[in-house]
């Protein structure tokens, strides 16, 4: 979004969110520093004067998830997920509806359809089957229990 605006302005992000995938998202966009709102006012202050200098500046505390993150070459389920929406991720993975997750986990409607929304955003994944992949491959289900969830055929026979 920043990159879009044309002019190369240093931007300094101060959040709450210190998910690797949420800093990732953000120098991706074109911020120049990612600090977290709990920082003391000398980081903050070194974080100004990095940025302003043309460096980038990334809060040491969410440096080491951040690492972890890209050195392992894949996004990591614990980091990205709260526990509900990694619950509410396999459930949707197996082959659940929203509405039996909902009565499953005793939740209204809106709440799981609005889990399944944060989902995609916080993955960048805009279907259902992307969802199932990810969840494969975070060994959140494993392929025989995604598979035994799956609707059975339709039958090829014919009313006479």
């Amino acid at each position: 979004m920043l990159r879009r605006l044309g002019r190369r302005w240093p931007a300094l992000l101060l959040t709450a969110d210190s998910s690797p995938n949420s800093v990732l998202r953000a120098l991706r966009a074109g911020a120049s520093g990612y600090v977290l709102q709990r920082a003391l006012e000398q980081e903050l202050s070194l974080a100004l004067h990095s940025v302003l200098e043309g460096y980038r500046y990334v809060s040491p505390r969410v440096c080491e998830p951040l690492l972890e993150l890209t050195v392992g070459g894949q996004e990591d389920a614990s980091f990205v997920l709260t526990p509900r929406q990694r619950e509410v991720l396999r459930l949707l993975a197996q082959g659940n509806c929203v509405k039996e997750i909902a009565y499953r986990l005793d939740l209204s409607i809106k709440t799981v359809n609005a889990h399944k929304l944060r989902l995609k955003e916080r993955l960048g994944i805009n279907d259902l089957a992307g969802l199932v992949f990810y969840a494969l491959r975070q060994g959140l289900i494993d392929l025989p229990a995604a598979m035994s969830g799956a609707a059975a055929p339709p039958s090829l026979e014919y009313a006479q």
